[in-house]
């Protein structure tokens, strides 16, 4: 039975860290051991933790580097840097995982190295079911209000456009994903410009290995006023409402995360920049770059490139504003 690191990263996450750990320690895999990093947590959320591995004798390893309030991308990759098992899965402190999660995820995961090899970076994750506060049932999943319509992204030969499009529009979510050793050395150091952990385990496994789905929700994703991220609805009509609510701090914002997207992609051709495909290679330092190009050439490197999300209207807001 492999053993997998779930690595948790935490920050004033006690109230809902008992149910979350509950939900691990229920996984019918049972050889994992925990790996946490807390960012600075005034609520006692690391003693929380420890009390909890005492109690029910569970393997725990505390990362403690003395900084505080990096964020989830640093704080994620200095847990993936400290791994060091045959395969990782990232965690949330506030959602809760159904009991096969992780048997589940492995066992899609090692039939993957079985047909592609273990000396690719390959990465597995599945659906969401969305819940309240309480773990009530919304009767929504996180793949359908996303509008996510391209999420597997198997080994191809060449240029693919789901590939391309990651760049733009991430479709994995971290605490709803399993990787293997392969992946884990390759995306570290997590270089600063990354914009989200998850984000960059998919553009190298997109890339370089594979990307597998599973559609069915092995995790209650948790909704609540201090989520990090959350499940944003990217239909049209929630689209205008959020646009007509605050047309400026819209605009300003999809700005802001278009700039961050343009530096990790960057970061993403300065890393592998030899290892890409020669067309790959172009696109990625293409987008890296669109902000110093000109209206025009911004236009047309979308449509040549066919670099956009896969909902319709997420793409037409997109394709007016880079």
């Amino acid at each position: 039975m492999p053993r997998v690191d779930i690595l948790l990263a935490t920050y004033n996450g006690a109230k809902y860290l008992p149910e979350q750990l509950a939900s691990l320690q229920a996984q019918t895999h049972r050889d994992w051991r925990l790996l946490m990093r807390d960012d600075g947590s005034e609520d006692g959320s690391v003693e929380l933790i420890r009390q909890w591995a005492s109690d029910v004798g569970r393997e725990l390893v505390v990362l403690e580097d003395g900084e505080s309030r990096l964020g989830p991308a640093a704080s994620f990759g200095r847990l993936i840097e400290r791994s060091d098992a045959p395969y990782f899965a990232c965690c949330d402190q506030d959602d809760y995982w159904i009991e096969n999660k992780i048997e589940r995820l492995l066992s899609e995961i090692q039939d993957m190295e079985a047909k592609i090899g273990e000396n690719k970076p390959l990465l597995v994750h599945c659906d969401l079911e969305i819940v309240d506060a309480n773990l009530n049932a919304t009767g929504k999943r996180f793949w359908e209000e996303s509008h996510i319509t391209f999420i597997n992204l198997e080994p191809v030969p060449s240029f693919d456009r789901a590939r391309a499009s990651l760049l733009l529009q991430n479709v994995v979510t971290g605490c709803a994903m399993l990787g293997n050793a392969d992946l884990r050395k390759r995306s570290t150091p997590v270089p600063n410009d990354v914009h989200v952990h998850d984000w960059w385990l998919a553009l190298i496994a997109g890339h370089f290995g594979a990307v597998r789905a599973v559609r069915e929700p092995l995790i209650k994703y948790r909704q609540h006023d201090a989520n990090a991220i959350g499940a944003v609805s990217w239909d049209p009509w929630s689209m205008f409402k959020r646009f007509l609510a605050d047309p400026r701090g819209t605009i300003g914002k999809t700005i802001v995360v278009l700039g961050k997207l343009q530096r990790q992609a960057g970061a993403f051709h300065h890393t592998f920049s030899d290892a890409l495909s020669d067309k790959d290679r172009e696109i990625v330092l293409e987008f890296s770059q669109l902000a110093e190009q000109s209206f025009l050439k911004r236009k047309s490197f979308m449509m040549r490139r066919a670099v956009y999300p896969s909902a319709w209207a997420r793409r037409f807001v997109l394709f007016c504003l880079v």
